[in-house]
């Protein structure tokens, strides 16, 4: 069953027209014809990000913070193999992976189980001691995200429960847990088949269409925005 929102322009106005990244990925996404430029934004995209971690050693984080790091990982081989490497070179010097590496190979899905274990487990712990207090904007949501990827590795759920009821107690009337930053949290609980993550959605949703900028778009949180919009089956958008 579909639901309708009310936003302030059609989004998908924005998705037709725009020459953005942002557009770029949510079409591919999406299975939408593509503009004559997307193979070359999406390119860039992702020729930038592998560069990144061939230079650094380390993933750039503002695209998993803003989610369609994962997008981009699903859907471009130079990127995984970019991360599986970076996974090897770690696990081989100090036996342990970092987070946003962690989260790239769980949603690889051909890495080694006992290469993600450790970090998982640390994550898994993290979680349980948190207490909801400190840490950047985007912590716990991608806590949450990788928790959830990883569900058949490590049994989280009681973990994962606990702090969703926390959350959805203390979630405010604009869908903004504590001062934290939305969109990756909702991007995280969004993407979970769980009975509390499914009593946020309709306070996600008000927050999309309260949220939307004048162009129709959500910034760079678009791809969040569409990626959610398509998962939860919301009708075709009303203009007000």
């Amino acid at each position: 069953m579909t639901t309708a929102l009310m936003w302030h322009r059609d989004p998908g106005i924005w998705l037709d027209t725009s020459g953005s990244p942002q557009a770029a990925l949510v079409r591919r996404h999406l299975g939408r014809p593509p503009a004559s430029g997307d193979d070359d934004e999406l390119q860039r995209l992702t020729t930038g990000l592998v560069s990144y971690i061939r230079s650094k050693g380390t993933p750039h984080h503002q695209p998993f913070q803003k989610s369609y790091g994962e997008a981009l990982v699903r859907l471009f081989p130079d990127l995984r193999r970019a991360f599986g490497r970076i996974i090897a070179d770690q696990w081989k010097s100090r036996g342990k992976i970092g987070h946003y590496e962690l989260y790239a190979g769980l949603v690889m899905e051909d890495q080694d189980p006992e290469i993600l274990a450790p970090t998982l487990a640390e994550i898994h712990g993290l979680l349980q001691n948190w207490n909801n207090e400190g840490w950047c904007p985007w912590t716990p949501a991608l806590w949450l995200r990788i928790l959830w990827l990883g569900r058949e590795q490590l049994d989280s759920s009681a973990a994962i429960t606990t702090q969703l009821e926390h959350i959805e107690s203390h979630l405010d009337d604009d869908a903004r847990f504590q001062d934290r930053e939305p969109f990756c949290l909702m991007h995280a609980i969004g993407c979970m088949a769980h009975p509390v993550a499914e009593s946020m959605r309709a306070r996600f949703c008000d927050a999309f269409a309260a949220r939307q900028e004048t162009d129709g778009s959500w910034g760079d949180f678009s791809y969040v925005a569409h990626a959610l919009i398509a998962r939860w089956g919301l009708a075709s958008p009303a203009t007000s």
